[in-house]
């Protein structure tokens, strides 16, 4: 994501470069055969209070983006200079909802996840590259910030896939926190540009 975002400023070169990343540590080390539990472990009861919590965020995006003091002007603009415009930022955001949360998921708790009921190592590693990203939109108090409240989805994500014996509803849940993220950028960056 680093040298992506920082070094050659394309968000598809960070992206595709991050995902890259792990499926090559996910066929070295062995992992792609958990993807099977992608569509394991579904339980309506935590699957639909889940995806309803992580369904906010992008409301909770957009209720706190004028405090957040964004230091690089207006959101488009900066996405625009990340190469995401037009049909790239169309195609980046639908790559983004439909690829990304199985991946990080298949990742983050199916391939390196402990069998830890207490934070681990592991969620502070998720929402720490998170911040790598937030440095580039918004004020360092905020990117601790969400920094905090992502170790609480990482830890969440990770527990559910041991109680529910699968990844669906981490996955499912992560998909509606990334579409609404998505969501709020759009309006975001329609507003401000």
């Amino acid at each position: 994501m680093g040298i992506g975002l920082h070094l050659l400023h394309s968000g598809w070169a960070a992206i595709l470069g991050y995902h890259a990343g792990m499926c090559l540590l996910l066929w070295a080390g062995g992992g792609w055969p958990g993807a099977v539990h992608l569509a394991r472990g579904w339980a309506w009861k935590e699957g639909a209070a889940c995806t309803a919590l992580c369904a906010a965020a992008g409301p909770v995006i957009l209720v706190l983006w004028p405090l957040a003091g964004a230091p690089v002007g207006p959101l488009g603009v900066r996405l625009a200079s990340l190469g995401l415009q037009g049909a790239s930022w169309w195609a980046f955001a639908a790559y983004y909802v439909l690829v990304n949360p199985f991946l990080e998921e298949l990742y983050w708790r199916g391939w390196l996840a402990p069998a830890s009921r207490h934070p681990a190592p592991v969620d502070a590693l998720f929402a720490g590259y998170h911040a790598v990203v937030l440095v580039l939109f918004v004020d360092w108090p905020w990117v601790l910030f969400s920094f905090v409240c992502l170790l609480a989805p990482a830890w969440l994500w990770r527990r559910l896939s041991r109680r529910c014996g699968g990844l669906a509803v981490p996955a499912f849940s992560h998909l509606a926190a990334d579409a609404s993220v998505i969501a709020a950028a759009i309006v975001i960056s329609s507003r401000m540009t």
